[in-house]
């Protein structure tokens, strides 16, 4: 019996040092979850919160296409909340229908219950992008690879997620100066010296350097997916989607686009 826990306590010890041998062997190039989609909860996409990744449907942004990084730009987009506050103008709004007359205790209580469930959030967040990566472990933003292909007319395609959702993703730290300008409606604006990339990356193009990462401030009620990282994902600043995250954004998106958008992955 002593002999048979021995071999028993062998064969863990060996599984354990398989497991850590495997673990340290292989590269680290961001969150890609396993062989588990990563942790996210869905049920109430507008109670995002602080530190979520969040899929915002942006299609009615209104966003021009030449402040645009690609297509897939102006359709959906990833950010990490950063800070939520409440909505001041729902506030208002539900305010304004109140009737000033008097009113019982009890019917005022029920009126404060209404006002708190009408609430709407602004979600402060730091906007992601599609990155590039190498053997050697570079990184590229996917908007400077393609403009070093351009020359050659070999562009990677980005016009819908499937071509972008593959790829690693991390916070928006440039942007090209001429984007910057069109979002400041600003044609002269040039950044302090600090802030200013001169042909980023051999692109070619001048960047506008975004120190704490781009953030944008969008509606709570434009979020259409949640992930909530665990407590050791939560600060990684780059994330590679494995096979049932990237189905689990698609299948969002195709819940509105059509189901092109899942099929690489069911005949990939």
């Amino acid at each position: 019996m002593l002999h048979s826990v021995e071999i028993l306590r062998s064969e863990v010890a060996q599984d354990a040092d398989m497991r850590q041998r495997a673990k340290n062997a292989t590269p680290w190039v961001g969150y890609q979850c396993g062989d588990k989609p990563l942790k996210h909860r869905c049920v109430r996409p507008k109670d995002a919160k602080t530190g979520n990744l969040v899929l915002l449907d942006v299609r009615n942004a209104g966003n021009e296409q030449d402040v645009l990084l690609g297509d897939w730009d102006g359709q959906y987009h990833l950010g990490t909340v950063s800070t939520r506050e409440v909505d001041a103008t729902s506030i208002v709004n539900d305010a304004s229908t109140k009737s000033t007359k008097s009113k019982s205790k009890d019917s005022k209580s029920k009126e404060s219950k209404a006002t708190t469930r009408s609430k709407e959030y602004l979600l402060h967040l730091v906007m992601w992008e599609p990155y590039i990566q190498y053997a050697d472990g570079l990184l590229r933003p996917l908007w400077v690879e393609n403009a070093l292909r351009a020359k050659n007319g070999d562009e990677l395609l980005s016009s819908k997620w499937q071509d972008v959702v593959r790829h690693p993703w991390c916070p928006i730290m440039q942007l090209p100066l001429q984007h910057s300008r069109k979002l400041l409606n600003n044609p002269d604006f040039i950044p302090p010296k600090r802030e200013l990339a001169s042909n980023y990356m051999n692109s070619g193009v001048d960047c506008h350097k975004q120190p704490k990462g781009y953030r944008h401030v969008q509606k709570a009620g434009t979020v259409r997916h949640v992930f909530q990282f665990d407590k050791h994902e939560r600060r990684k600043n780059i994330i590679h989607f494995n096979v049932e995250s990237q189905r689990d954004i698609l299948l969002e998106i195709s819940r509105t686009v059509g189901h092109d958008e899942v099929d690489y992955i069911y005949n990939s």
